[in-house]
């Protein structure tokens, strides 16, 4: 059995070390020397499958262990070694996968911070609450400029759901429970909104926020995020 570090080289050796002519190989394979040409001098990636008809006419298997390519001549691999390297193939293919969802994953959430920091720059305030599956409040953080509603953020904080819940417009108040509700029957592991949310302040005046929400499934229940900028 001949390793090889990649497809390319296995096959150029592969025909290199044969002695036969390239018009005989192509015979064979069925594959234009004019590829064998490009995949030397021009250092091309070659087609997978042309190269393994050329590998196989000239009489050898090509199977992949741990990304690199094992040559060995054909009907030398029993059966059950056979096996073992498709798993082993299977096994790399899966990872290979995985690493590539992470990479995804990671590229999401910077993706994401960017967007929030966007957020966080222009909103005049943010709320910051965790709720438990039944949607009961577990935390309530309250950040940045809340003076035009006249309260400070330990007043906010220290006011229960249905209290804060009293400073929306009543058709403020609807849109959010019907979201809330929406987002429990829904189970949903994540849920953005954008809203225009009225609240009243301290001396009665009615404000208008645009309101950016981000609801997320955790392990006790959902974190939400609000970013409240004020309309003018």
């Amino acid at each position: 059995m001949t390793i090889y570090e990649n497809l390319r080289d296995a096959v150029i050796e592969t025909i290199n070390n044969s002695g036969e002519k390239k018009a005989d190989i192509e015979r064979k394979s069925g594959v234009s020397r004019s590829a064998y040409h490009r995949w030397e001098k021009s250092g091309t990636t070659p087609n997978a499958l042309k190269a393994t008809k050329v590998i196989n006419a000239l009489g050898y298997d090509v199977n992949y262990v741990e990304n690199k390519v094992h040559l060995s001549a054909i009907g030398s691999v029993s059966a059950p070694e056979k096996k073992i390297i498709k798993l082993q193939n299977a096994l790399i293919e899966s990872h290979n996968e995985i690493i590539s969802l992470i990479k995804e994953i990671e590229s999401l959430k910077k993706i994401n911070r960017r967007i929030q920091d966007e957020y966080s720059s222009v909103a005049t305030f943010e709320i910051r609450s965790a709720f438990d599956e039944d949607f009961q409040r577990l935390d309530f953080e309250v950040s940045g400029n809340t003076l035009d509603l006249g309260y400070g953020h330990e007043e906010l904080e220290s006011l229960s759901v249905e209290q804060f819940l009293c400073l929306y417009h009543p058709d403020s108040r609807k849109e959010g429970v019907r979201l809330k509700n929406y987002i429990k029957k829904s189970k949903l592991d994540y849920n953005r909104n954008e809203a225009i949310r009225t609240m009243k302040s301290k001396t009665n005046k009615w404000i208008s926020y645009e309101v950016v929400s981000h609801m997320r499934k955790t392990s006790t229940g959902y974190s939400l995020e609000q970013y409240y900028r004020r309309l003018q």
